[in-house]
């Protein structure tokens, strides 16, 4: 039998006819009435989880008093709608991930630990760890999830490619250290150097600081860590790295797509969500940089963007372009038949085929790809 949502709808407006006594001696009817008038706005807003609690709320103030049947029934017929609502957030497609395989992961999910030796799964041992490094140091870390990050996007409503959504983020002595002259301006950087299978499937990796070698790491990790101690001056300094996911803004009507069937992505899960955290202290002596810099194979700033601007304006062997996003909000555009999306005051590089054309989310082209084998700087959008 096929559920009707507009009759769920008509049942639960019932809810502002329920014919309320008078308010009487009786404390507990007045705060029966109270929570229903309260639930009426969230049913309006399609809040309706907490529409449900408020309304349950109101029948456990009174069982006994008049109302309470209709009340009842009404948390029946709201839990029904509230199940279909949620549907929007549950992806078809949840990959399997990994999992949490043993002991030291399950006592450590959602922390980042770091320690002066390699960290091999597995062989772990809370004697290895610590939290005081200096830059003269070997630094090793290693992260511990309940789950991968694509698993995570995917149980939000989040069924696209995630790793532009994803980000290591920097914060150094409280947040007081301005990032401005860095690389990474914004203390954050994406997986989009990553494989898809650790995004879809690891929930334990090690994110690399600064190792004895670079052999076996990212390229990409190694770069972002000493891209934020390059300008840090010499002394102690708290170091805070976090691994979150860049929740999207609530979708908006459209000619194409009802207020019913938008996802609420902020209002139901709030603008990020942090996954794993973790802290240290670092004593910096800024004679220990080069050294740094030599082992892990990293750049300066400077190097970076001579770099980046000879790619800009030249070709490279496989087809690119890279976004430049210089709002001050994230913004979507459409690549291909695919979304992007560039956080704010940041770039990402994408592969397209000649012909395909970037529009925003309207539809207005912003660029056409010319050529199989290019990399153009496309700064996207204008804002006004």
């Amino acid at each position: 039998m096929k559920t009707n949502k507009k009759n769920y709808l008509a049942g639960i407006l019932f809810l502002s006819l329920i014919p309320f006594q008078s308010f009487s001696q009786n404390s507990a009817k007045e705060k029966q009435d109270a929570l229903l008038e309260e639930a009426i706005p969230m049913i309006e807003s399609g809040d309706y989880s907490g529409a449900v609690a408020k309304m349950q709320a109101a029948y456990d103030a009174c069982p006994t008093c008049d109302d309470a049947p209709a009340i009842k029934q009404q948390i029946d017929a709201m839990g029904m709608l509230t199940q279909m609502d949620d549907m929007k957030y549950k992806c078809s497609e949840i990959p399997t991930d990994k999992g949490v395989t043993y002991d030291f992961h399950r006592s450590n999910v959602g922390k980042i630990l770091f320690a002066k030796t390699e960290i091999v799964k597995g062989e772990e041992n809370q004697g290895m760890f610590t939290s005081t490094f200096t830059t003269a140091d070997n630094i090793y870390s290693r992260v511990y999830l309940p789950h991968s990050i694509q698993y995570e996007c995917a149980n939000m409503g989040m069924c696209f490619n995630n790793s532009s959504n994803t980000f290591y983020r920097w914060t150094i002595d409280g947040g007081s250290y301005d990032f401005s002259k860095s690389y990474y301006s914004d203390g954050r950087s994406t997986f989009n150097s990553y494989d898809q299978e650790i995004i879809d499937q690891w929930t334990t990796w090690q994110p690399a600081l600064s190792p004895s070698s670079a052999d076996g790491y990212a390229q990409s990790d190694l770069q972002f860590f000493y891209s934020m101690l390059e300008f840090l001056p010499d002394g102690k300094h708290q170091i805070k790295l976090e691994i979150l996911i860049d929740i999207p803004e609530d979708e908006e009507p459209t000619s194409a797509r009802s207020e019913q069937n938008c996802k609420k992505y902020t209002t139901r899960f709030g603008t990020e969500k942090v996954l794993a955290a973790g802290e240290f202290t670092l004593t910096v002596k800024n004679s220990d940089k080069p050294v740094v810099k030599s082992k892990t194979g990293t750049l300066s700033k400077e190097e970076l963007d001579a770099k980046n601007e000879k790619a800009f304006i030249g070709t490279m062997e496989s087809s690119g372009i890279w976004l430049i996003n210089k709002c001050g909000h994230s913004v979507t555009v459409n690549t291909g038949d695919c979304k992007t999306t560039v956080s704010a005051n940041s770039s990402t590089r994408i592969t397209l085929k000649k012909g395909s054309l970037i529009t925003t989310e309207s539809g207005t082209i912003l660029q056409k790809i010319t050529t199989d084998c290019s990399s153009t700087r496309l700064d996207v959008p204008v804002c006004n």
